[in-house]
């Protein structure tokens, strides 16, 4: 099949091939297109190198040529290829993305963001797919360097665009962050030009600069923002304006200065500008305004066997499994790992046979990594961050050793303050169940949760604690930020109690419930404000709108109160359609294991009542009941979706794929190993070690074979720890 001269050229002017200058030599086109189609990519690539060689100017072949390099990550080349497409044709967008995809793959991620801007304020012509594809990758590579909002933006692209089809990496980068509960909610939401200017001539070169930004124009937006920054420093939606295209072009230390600037312009409402310090937080690079000090601590040991034995021996001392040890020494495959490890309590451990009470469970201080002696450098001790609060203790009971003595050589750190505000537990083997060492472990974080943070000195308070800093009015908003960062968090409404003893000692009063007034509301609420939305003021259409924003964000309390008001209300003829969705949704955020086997029992029956598939409440029971180990009850769920579903393959297919994802058969649907028996005790932590050879309980996996278990001992299971 002949080219049609009447077709756009691939080269990227936007010209048709009978008009463009690549007309000439654009014969050889079909030829490497049949060779790509066949899979034949070293091959097209020579015939594109010889066509090159014949016409210099054909600005179609290192067009192509450069996805091709792409595609076999020739990385050098694809920058040659770059370098030489741009001199032939500067503000050509094929020729720029080239060159923004070579910037990405090197990690330079504002190199390649500026590059790709290029390229899209050049698409006059429509933006071509390969500019998406690369935006596609930028906005992984912005969420794998912890630049979100920038993630966001490059992945909108994608996202939003008509036509696109490859869009599974853009979507990828987005769901992982919005899915995460340790991810700030304030980072799951691009800032918006939400105010104008109030003076008429600012507005009417705001109004310009806007639409440029609207029209991905992000370079000449920016250009005309700072203009009107200069002579309008204060004006709130200049500021907001060059905050968005710092985020367009991934300079998150920009960003985070634009925020702390716009927290200091004494004109905008208070909430709002706490907020904005908050965002300017959780924006810095590596978050130095909420990160405490912290250091590590290493002595030389002449007599490693003794200290090693003196800490086993010791009634504060849990000795690291081995698993956990490597991990903690964060050593690679060409370093010697450390040779064993200690977790330092804050008290001796009277009972090790079953769980403690909340009030009196140890917590970790410190913990101790012991290296045997090497060829280039002695035996030694080190500590790992330990933080102010801990280190006078951590030092007064290493140093009683003997064989801990001299000066320890420091390595200063610093660590985020939800890290050093949560507790950690010790990593050791009692009698209990999973359920139970959450409930400890919940209790104890939140009994301990607000000292820690009063106690823990920041830079954002100028190296003070916030508890220091009560009576002082001058830090009003920084505790008031410091609250917004930590109400940001998912995981801190597990308990709400512990957030209103929080706003109490800062002296920090809740923001106001939201009422819902119409469906645009809803959709246009940042991420972090869904917490307070008043579900009783919301109507059927509107709270499932929330329900499926706070079910895409990870925002619990908020999905798990619009599920239960869509439970209690008459939903008429809209109940066969929402129900189902809200009874999975309510059932996916409880913990408890009881209640939720009683809301999937209810939802099965009401589903079968009214004609509606059972099918996702029996799918989401099986992996109830795989993480419980409870075997019966898995394999009679099984059963189940096999006897009412064997004829309906799409829900087979969810099974099959289930399953392997659970670690229990093959992909091609051989099995590995089965569930474990009723009873078998599960892992709770991360990493833990085998279980013991004389049976009396371990941790069962997909991928272990059942273990065994001594009458009466009861289960066993890993207490978190760090």
């Amino acid at each position: 099949m002949s080219v049609d001269q009447y077709s756009v050229c691939p080269c990227g002017s936007g010209k048709k091939i009978k008009f463009c200058k690549c007309k000439d030599s654009i014969h050889e086109m079909e030829r490497v297109l049949k060779m790509m189609s066949g899979g034949q990519m070293v091959a097209a690539l020579d015939r594109l190198n010889q066509v090159l060689e014949e016409h210099p100017d054909a600005a179609w072949c290192l067009a192509i040529r450069g996805r091709l390099l792409l595609e076999l990550k020739e990385d050098q080349a694809l920058a040659e290829n770059a370098e030489r497409f741009i001199r032939l044709q500067p503000s050509n967008p094929l020729a720029l993305t080239q060159q923004a995809a070579y910037r990405g793959v090197c990690g330079e991620t504002q190199s390649a963001a500026e590059s790709l801007l290029q390229a899209l304020a050049e698409s006059s012509h429509g933006v071509d797919t390969f500019v998406l594809d690369v935006a596609s990758v930028l906005s992984l590579s912005f969420a794998q360097a912890g630049n979100l909002l920038s993630s966001r933006c490059f992945a909108g692209l994608a996202l939003t665009a008509q036509g696109y089809e490859n869009e599974r990496l853009a979507s990828m980068a987005v769901e992982q962050v919005n899915r995460s509960r340790e991810i700030s909610n304030m980072l799951k939401d691009v800032p918006t030009l939400d105010v104008k200017p109030k003076t008429p001539a600012v507005r009417e070169r705001y109004d310009e600069a806007s639409v440029l930004l609207r029209a991905n124009q992000i370079l000449l937006a920016e250009s005309k923002f700072e203009s009107l920054a200069r002579s309008n420093p204060q004006e709130e939606a200049v500021l907001r304006g060059l905050l968005v295209c710092a985020i367009w072009r991934g300079d998150a230390k920009r960003q985070s200065q634009i925020l702390k600037k716009l927290s200091e312009v004494d004109t905008i409402d208070a909430d709002r500008r706490a907020r904005d310090l908050a965002l300017s937080v959780l924006l810095a690079p590596d978050q130095p305004e909420i990160c405490t000090p912290c250091s590590n601590y290493t002595w030389e040991i002449e007599d490693l066997a003794m200290l090693e034995q003196e800490l086993i021996a010791s009634s504060r001392v849990v000795q690291l499994p081995p698993d956990v040890i490597r991990m903690a020494g964060n050593t690679d495959e060409n370093e010697v790992p450390p040779r064993s490890g200690f977790q330092l309590l804050d008290r001796e451990l009277t009972e090790t046979d079953k769980l403690p009470a909340a009030d009196v469970a140890p917590l970790v201080l410190t913990n101790a990594l012991l290296f045997g002696k090497q060829t280039d450098r002695p035996a030694r001790l080190e500590l790992l961050s330990v933080c102010s609060s801990e280190l006078d203790e951590a030092m007064k009971f290493f140093t009683a050793f003997s064989a801990v003595s001299g000066e320890p050589k420091v390595n200063e750190d610093t660590i985020p303050l939800m890290s050093a505000a949560s507790v950690n537990m010790p990593i050791m083997r009692v009698a209990g169940t999973q359920a139970e060492a959450r409930k400890l472990q919940t209790a104890v974080t939140n009994r301990e949760f607000v000292r820690r943070v009063l106690a823990t000195p920041l830079p954002l308070f100028d190296g003070k604690t916030p508890g220091e800093t009560l009576e002082d009015e001058a830090f009003s908003l920084q505790r008031t930020a410091l609250v917004r960062v930590i109400e940001s968090y998912d995981v801190m409404y597990d308990d709400p109690a512990v957030l209103d003893q929080l706003r109490t000692a800062l002296k920090v009063d809740a923001l106001k419930p939201i009422d819902i007034s119409d469906d645009e509301q809803v959709y246009s609420l940042p991420v972090d404000a869904l917490y307070r939305v008043n579900v009783e003021s919301a109507t059927h259409q509107q709270l499932y709108i929330l329900l499926d924003r706070a079910r895409n964000f990870r925002c619990t309390p908020v999905q798990r109160a619009t599920a239960q008001r869509l439970l209690s209300i008459d939903l008429g003829e809209d109940e066969v359609r929402i129900k189902p969705h809200a009874y999975i949704s309510l059932i996916d955020v409880t913990s408890d294991e009881e209640k939720a086997m009683e809301l999937l029992a209810e939802a099965k029956t009401w589903a079968k009542a009214n004609g509606v598939s059972h099918a996702p409440m029996l799918l989401n029971e099986c992996v109830r009941r795989v993480q419980s180990g409870d075997s019966e009850g898995f394999q009679s769920v099984v059963q189940e979706i096999i006897a009412d579903f064997s004829n309906d393959a799409a829900v087979m297919g969810q099974l099959q794929q289930m399953l392997v994802e659970l670690g229990l058969i093959n992909p091609d649907g051989s099995p590995r190993q089965g569930p474990p028996q009723g009873g078998a005790p599960m892992g709770v932590g991360s990493e833990p070690p085998a279980p013991p050879a004389g049976g009396g309980g371990g941790l069962w996996t997909p991928d272990s074979p059942t273990p065994p278990q001594t009458p009466g001992e009861g289960s066993k299971l890993w207490v978190p720890g760090s």
